[in-house]
């Protein structure tokens, strides 16, 4: 569901770089996160923060989509982290 986010959004975005970036970087993630090992404060972070880019992105809002973006990939990076710290 994530990667099929992810493209849906790039396509919106008319983005053709984060087409191509999207892929390998939703992979690494979920092969650090495998399904079902979420709990669900990391799922509704998750879902806040791509509702909020989606919405900047309808309202052709790209400051806002940008900074929504940059923040959620600031989370998954630290979310990134702790996973890979726990299991070291």
């Amino acid at each position: 569901a994530e990667l099929s986010f992810d493209r849906a959004l790039a396509r919106a975005a008319r983005n053709p770089a984060l087409a191509r970036v999207a892929e390998p970087i939703q992979l690494a993630f979920e092969t650090a996160r495998p399904h079902g090992s979420w709990d669900r404060r990391q799922i509704e972070r998750e879902l806040a923060e791509r509702e909020r880019i989606l919405r900047a992105v309808m309202r052709r809002e790209p400051d806002e989509a940008r900074d929504a973006m940059r923040e959620h990939l600031v989370s998954e990076a630290e979310e990134l982290r702790t996973r890979v710290r726990s299991r070291a």
